[in-house]
C-alpha cells in the first residue's frame, strides 16, 4: 500500500471514530486498517490520533491530525 492509500486509510478511522467502522467503509479488514495505522505511527515515531479520535479535536470538533 501506497503513501496516499495509507493516508486515506488513516482519515477514514479519525472520520468513522473506530477501526472497524472504517474498515466497512473501506471494504478492507479490520486487521489490515490497523496494521496500516501502526505503520503510519511506526514512520512518524509517535502514537496517532486515531487510536483516540474523541480526545483529538480541536476547538470547532475538527479531528487534530
Amino acid at each position: 500500500m501506497d503513501k496516499l492509500d495509507a493516508m486515506q486509510v488513516y482519515v477514514a478511522v479519525v472520520d468513522a471514530h473506530s477501526f472497524a467502522r472504517a474498515a466497512e467503509v473501506l471494504g478492507q479488514p479490520r486487521s489490515t486498517v490497523s496494521r496500516v495505522v501502526k505503520e503510519l505511527e511506526a514512520a512518524r515515531g509517535a502514537a496517532s490520533p486515531a487510536h483516540h479520535p474523541q480526545a483529538q479535536r480541536d476547538g470547532g470538533g475538527s479531528p487534530v491530525l
